[in-house]
Parts: C-alpha cells; sequence; structure tokens
C-alpha cells in the first residue's frame, strides 16, 4: 500500500510540475513576443490567453495581460484584469494603484472608484507622498465631475449626458489639468 501511494503521489507532482512549465512557457513567449515589438500586442495576449487556459490563477500570465492592455489604452480590459489580480493578491499595493488609475482613464465617471481606492492606500500607507497625492488629486477630479453628473441627472438628462460625448469631453477637458501619478515599478524587469 504504501509503495503504491508513494507512486500515484510521484505521478501527480509530475503532472503538476508540467502544468506550471507549459503555463509558463506560454507566459514568457508572450513576454518575448511583447518586448521585441510592442506592436505583436495582440499575438502576446494570444499566448497569454493559452497560459490563463492551462492556470486561469497565473498571476505572471494576468500580470503581463493588464499591463499590455493599458499600454494599448485598453483600459476596459485592463481594469478587468486588475481586478482579477487583486483578488489573487489583496496585498499588492501595485495592483491597486493601477487599478484606480486605469478605472479613470477608462472612464472619466470612474473617479469615484479611483478615489475610493486611493483613499484607502493612503490611510493603509500614509508615507507614501505619491499615493497622497493621487488621493488629493482624485478628491479634486471628483469634486469637478460628480456635480455635474448629478446636474444632468437632476435634469433627467444623465443618460444622455453620459452617452453625450460632447458632455463627456467638456468634463474631461475640465479635469486635463489634473494627473495620477504611476508607481515607480517595472514589472516587466526580472526579479
Amino acid at each position: 500500500m504504501k509503495k503504491m501511494l508513494i507512486v500515484i503521489l510521484c505521478g501527480f507532482t509530475l503532472v503538476v510540475s508540467t502544468f506550471a512549465e507549459t503555463s509558463n512557457n506560454y507566459t514568457e513567449n508572450a513576454k518575448r513576443i511583447y518586448l521585441e515589438s510592442k506592436e505583436n500586442s495582440y499575438s502576446a495576449i494570444t499566448e497569454l490567453n493559452k497560459a490563463l487556459a492551462i492556470n486561469k490563477k497565473d498571476e505572471k500570465a494576468l500580470l503581463y495581460k493588464a499591463l499590455i492592455y493599458r499600454e494599448n489604452n485598453d483600459y476596459e480590459n485592463a481594469v478587468l484584469t486588475w481586478k482579477k489580480l487583486i483578488k489573487l493578491d489583496k496585498t499588492n499595493i501595485y495592483y491597486q494603484w493601477y487599478y484606480g488609475i486605469d478605472f479613470y482613464n477608462y472612464n472619466v465617471g470612474g473617479c469615484t472608484t479611483a478615489y475610493k481606492v486611493f483613499k484607502k492606500l493612503s490611510n493603509k500607507y500614509p508615507n507614501n507622498p505619491d499615493l497622497l497625492y493621487n488621493y488629493e488629486t482624485a478628491k479634486k477630479i471628483k469634486n469637478i465631475v460628480v456635480p455635474k453628473l448629478i446636474g444632468a441627472a437632476s435634469t433627467g438628462m444623465i443618460g444622455a449626458a453620459v452617452s453625450s460625448s460632447s458632455t463627456m469631453t467638456s468634463i474631461r477637458n475640465e479635469v486635463s489639468s489634473y494627473s495620477l501619478k504611476e508607481p515607480e515599478i517595472n514589472f516587466w524587469e526580472e526579479k
């Protein structure tokens, strides 16, 4: 009985090891493809999707995917991917930081979410001046955007105001002088 158990455990270890190596191979291939030529971003995403089909919790594959989306201004997909990363690692300050920035970049109305993210992070890390700056900046942006959206809602025009490109362009122009600071980290470098 003991010999049979050992054989089964060894076989399981081999399967788990092969599983991880294959997922990692796709992830590293995606990184190589993307860093060689940024124009190949969707080929890299295809490789990352292969890695995630093998292991949907492959943190490195999700991270590279979020970075590629954000670098291509695809903030909607970046936000969705940062959200998955945060679920995997709730303690990673940078995932939350990028989530807040990209949520705002995706939708100017997302300034409330950015404000909440940076309020939480600045309370947790009060000695980080960039987080404090982002919190104060997100608060200023929120104080400009939210009253305009509430004003549109009070006139029954919220749907029209939000969908109107001229209204959103006007709001975005008003807050364009504000920018949120990016964290000083390069996820593409080997650790």
